[in-house]
Parts: structure tokens; sequence; C-alpha cells
């Protein structure tokens, strides 16, 4: 009985990372800046899980980057939430975070919103309901075409566990791409970066919208660029379809009247959390 509940564990430790590869979100989500000053930051969540399956992880993720970079358990990820209270930050909705960035809603001292990308099923298990007893609000960025699928991975949200997270009145759904989360090795870009897919871009992100519009009945007015980034020509595509809030990895604390198709986010991690830690601690 030992050596199968050992099996299982090495089972589940090596589906976790089955999909997982360094990737340029690591490279290019750090930087030296120093967050300053009143204003928003924007807090970007990949996966919550139990402290067990980290500890065992890193021994066995030579690569690093799943559960040293992408995971923080449940209990830091509640202990983050609960410190950012304590030192006054105030967390926004979406709306409220657009309503900020546009000056409809003049707001002072410091800011957060919470967001998560993927929305694999880690989210549904750990990090929502620690967010649904905190009614601390959050936008997911999901990959409508891999509800309830296997993906990298991963086994991602289903339908019925979306559409119960928004029921809950603290998730907002933003768009992670339809289905173009890739990542091309040999061009070294994200696949919606090259130039022979602006087309492709265009029709994945009406497939995304119409999508989820169908299956949530909602009308979608926030993306987060997959790997961190996007370029000018992708930004026209998603303000020209009614995106007009559109977040990246560049760490920084947002202003009031901020460019919003460059919306800036910190991840959450342990190697960056520190930056948002001592913002929260400053003058």
């Amino acid at each position: 009985m030992k050596r199968i509940s050992i099996f299982a564990l090495l089972v589940l430790i090596l589906t976790t990372l089955s999909g997982c590869s360094e990737v340029p979100e690591k490279q290019t989500a750090h930087s030296t800046t120093k967050l300053e000053g009143d204003g928003l930051v924007v807090l970007c969540y990949h996966r919550i899980l139990p402290s067990w399956l980290i500890k065992w992880g890193n021994l066995v993720d030579l690569g690093g980057s799943e559960f040293s970079f992408y995971s923080i358990s449940t209990k830091n990820f509640a202990s983050q939430l609960d410190f950012l209270q304590e030192q006054g930050v105030r967390f926004l909705t979406p709306q409220e975070a657009e309503d900020f960035l546009t000056g409809k809603k003049p707001l002072s001292g410091k800011l957060a919103l919470v967001t998560f990308d993927d929305g694999d099923l880690s989210l549904y298990k750990h990090a929502f309901p620690v967010l649904k007893e905190k009614q601390i609000p959050f936008l997911l960025f999901f990959i409508p075409h891999q509800a309830g699928e296997e993906w990298e991975g991963h086994t991602m949200c289903s339908w019925s566990q979306i559409e119960e997270m928004t029921d809950s009145g603290v998730c907002t759904i933003g768009l992670h791409t339809y289905d173009l989360h890739y990542y091309d090795p040999q061009a070294k870009q994200p696949v919606f970066l090259l130039p022979e897919n602006t087309a492709l871009f265009e029709e994945d992100t009406k497939k995304g919208l119409a999508c989820l519009e169908k299956q949530l009945g909602i009308e979608v007015k926030d993306f987060a660029y997959p790997y961190g980034f996007g370029t000018p020509q992708t930004d026209e595509i998603l303000i020209a379809q009614g995106i007009h809030n559109i977040f990246t990895l560049r760490a920084k604390v947002n202003q009031a009247g901020s460019k919003r198709s460059f919306i800036g986010r910190v991840m959450g991690t342990p190697e960056s959390w520190y930056k948002v830690e001592n913002w929260a601690l400053s003058p």
C-alpha cells in the first residue's frame, strides 16, 4: 500500500511537470525596477498548490521553472493577501481598476488587482476558496479552447467550474488567447508574434470572444499576453475588437492616465514578491 502511495505521488508530480519548460515569462518578468509610490499594482499568479506538493516538486523539477517560479503554496498566497490588507492596500475589482486608470474614479493610496493566467485546476481548488472567503476580487485570463482539457501538463478548469467562480461575484474573466498560448522554440517567439500569424491572431481573438460570450454570456474587455508582451500591431487588433485593457508582465505601479494597452503586472512568486512587499511597506 505504501509503495502504491509513493508511486501515485510521483505520477502526480511528474504529470504536473510534464508540460513545463523554461519560457520567456521567466526571463522578462524580472527586472530591477523598484515599485514606488501610490497607484495600482497588478499581481500575476499562475498556480497555487499545497505546500507538500511544492516541496516534493522542487526536488524533482531539475529545470527549476514550474515549482520555483510559477507556483506558490496556498498558505503563502493567503499570507500575501493578508499582508497587503494589513498595510492598508485596497483590492480593486477589474472594473474599478479600469475606472482608476481612465480617471473616471479617482482613488488615492496603494491599490492592488489580483490576476491569474491560464486557469488550471489549482486555481479552482486552492486559490478560489481563499479569495471567496476573503471576498477579494480577481481577474482570470482564461484559454477557452482548453476548458476541461489537459494542457501543458495541467488539467484546466471546466466551464461549470468557471461559471461557479464567476457566479460567486469575485471572479471576472479575461482572455489569454483562444488557443495560441504556444512558444516556437526555433523562432524563439510566441507563435502569435510571428509575422505570418497576424491574421491568425486576429481570428483567434474573435473565436475567444465568441466562445466566452456563448459559454458565459459575457463581453470580455481584458486580455493578457501569453509570455508577457505583444506588439503595437497586436494591440491594435485587440483594441479593434473592443479589448482596451491589455496586460503585460512589465513590473510597475500603474497610474491614473497610464496607457491601458500596456498595463504592468508583477509576479506574486518568491522571486519577485519582495518588490511588492517593499512597495506596500513604503511611505
